[in-house]
């Protein structure tokens, strides 16, 4: 099994939570069931809040500490990266944490749901093709 097996199978539940919020991302979704996507966002911080855990006290200080310039640098990048990614969706988890705010403003949770959603795509596609590949050579 590869160092980062761990992480990418989180990557994959990520995605699965994701996939399912996508799914309700409707105007009448919102509102029929606001109670189902606020668990699923609950849901979604839990299992990204430890696979950022993880990353931060194990992933990142074997890159960081490499003896290799490049996946050091890289690691490095990616670190302060994603704490502007962690800090975004902090934010995004604290105003749509009940079903009242759904409810109150459903397109703009779907609008902020989209954008933040294909930031986390992105940095899930980049983590398993350039950061995880350097993890696992090492």
């Amino acid at each position: 099994m590869s160092y980062t097996a761990p992480y990418r199978r989180q990557h994959e539940e990520l995605e699965r939570v994701v996939s399912q919020i996508w799914e309700r991302l409707s105007f009448e979704s919102v509102l029929r069931d606001p109670e189902c996507i606020v668990q699923l966002l609950g849901s979604l911080a839990d299992r990204l809040n430890v696979h950022l855990a993880m990353e931060d006290n194990a992933l990142y200080p074997r890159l960081i500490h490499s003896t290799n310039p490049t996946t050091s640098e890289t690691a490095q990048h990616f670190q302060q990266e994603m704490g502007g990614i962690r800090a975004v969706f902090t934010r995004y988890a604290e105003k749509w944490n009940s079903s009242d705010q759904l409810v109150r403003a459903p397109t703009a949770f779907i609008a902020e749901t989209r954008s933040l959603f294909a930031a986390l795509e992105r940095r899930i596609l980049r983590e398993n093709t350039i950061l995880y590949p350097m993890a696992d050579a090492l």
